[in-house]
């Protein structure tokens, strides 16, 4: 019998008695306990609030990960999963499309999931068979086509600008690493002769870089990292964040991080769903950029979406409209309106067995955990 273990709450309710306006289902992939190999089976189920108070859970997808016949990947659940148009579940590797309402996977397209354009969604296959390039998928009518070299689709790359005009790339051949402009035509040219050698990290499992940060279509920030070892084994950085304009070839001075210990990770910039922009540093610090006054600020509190925000530690602070609500050690979270969910705990098969999924909600005030061993990956909210 496939059974599916649920913790502290096992309440199961049909979809039919609770499809109705206000319901709010969160989305998690949990295995089965009971597979001879951990990980074969997999649950796609929903955590379902309605006016911010848990109702019910529901199972609205099963099915082994690996087909039998010929052992190739059936479906793989990923946290980078996306749920679109609130009625579509996008898995980023394995190219599925499944109907939420109709609990079917429409699609199985073998190819990893890079972005969504209104009814056309990008895919990326890499396959010895098929080829290799971009695809894309006709939501309306299925049909799924390889998308030609320099046609109609920009390739997405990290450092794109808005326009997808131009992109920025690093050239690493010499000491002091130089920053590229290139367009999709195939030109090139060095913007930054003297980019320094970037930040070394502490496990060496990163090369050093050139972070780079697009403004608007004409300028970009990028960092440069001068080195500073203050004692034997001990480096420090002095890192200036600089403007770039490409219409006059400008470049100059915005921000200067002073004393930046050397950290395990390159820095990045990062903008959030709710638009602001943060420069995160090697040292893992996080500072907040105004990018109209050029001011920057550090911060240890990130706000997230609906009105939650988070400061991170060894346990985490949330609060939601500047009220504390909680300090938790969690993972991932995802918010909706009055309802934050957080995954906790280590891995599958931790001997501590403490895993699973909380929540909090704005209606009750309270948080709600659900302890689930066997966890795959939590996903996100899906609004009815």
């Amino acid at each position: 019998m496939k059974s599916l273990l649920t913790l502290s709450l096992v309440i199961y309710f049909s979809f039919a008695t609770y499809a109705q306006s206000g319901m709010q289902r969160f989305l998690v992939a949990e295995y089965r306990i009971d597979s001879l190999q951990v990980g074969n089976y997999t649950y796609l189920t929903s955590y379902n609030f309605k006016n911010g108070k848990f109702i019910g859970k529901d199972t609205l997808l099963q099915q082994p990960k690996f087909r039998a016949e010929d052992k190739t990947m059936r479906i793989n659940y990923n946290v980078a999963d996306k749920v679109y148009k609130n009625k579509y579940l996008l898995t980023k590797y394995g190219g599925n499309v499944i109907d939420l309402k109709t609990r079917k996977i429409l699609y199985k397209l073998e190819d990893v999931f890079i972005e969504a354009l209104g009814d056309t969604l990008i895919y990326y296959c890499n396959s010895s068979l098929r080829g290799t390039g971009y695809r894309w998928l006709n939501l309306k009518t299925g049909a799924y086509t390889k998308i030609e070299d320099k046609s109609w689709y920009t390739p997405r790359y990290s450092s794109i600008s808005p326009d997808k005009k131009h992109f920025l790339s690093v050239d690493r051949s010499a000491k002091s690493y130089k920053l590229l402009l290139n367009d999709f035509k195939g030109s090139s040219k060095v913007v930054v002769k003297d980019g320094k050698s970037g930040a070394l990290s502490k496990n060496m499992t990163q090369l050093p870089s050139i972070e780079s940060y697009w403004l608007n279509n004409d300028e970009f920030l990028y960092a440069v990292h001068h080195i500073r070892v203050t004692k034997p084994d001990i480096i420090h950085y002095k890192v200036e964040l600089r403007k770039y304009k490409l219409s006059d070839s400008s470049d100059r001075l915005t921000y200067t991080l002073d004393s930046i210990p050397q950290g395990y990770r390159n820095g990045y910039f990062h903008k959030t769903e709710i638009g602001e922009v943060y420069y995160t540093a090697v040292s893992g610090q996080s500072y907040l950029l105004d990018t109209l006054r050029l001011t920057l600020s550090a911060i240890k509190e990130f706000k997230l979406a609906h009105g939650f925000s988070v400061i991170y530690g060894k346990e985490d602070l949330f609060k939601y409209k500047g009220k504390e609500i909680g300090l938790k050690n969690v993972g991932e979270s995802r918010t909706a309106e009055g309802l934050l969910a957080a995954r906790f705990g280590g891995y599958i098969g931790d001997p501590k067995g403490y895993l699973g999924v909380m929540f909090w909600s704005a209606k009750t005030k309270e948080w709600l955990s659900f302890d689930i061993p066997w966890i795959n990956t939590i996903i996100g909210w899906w609004e009815e």
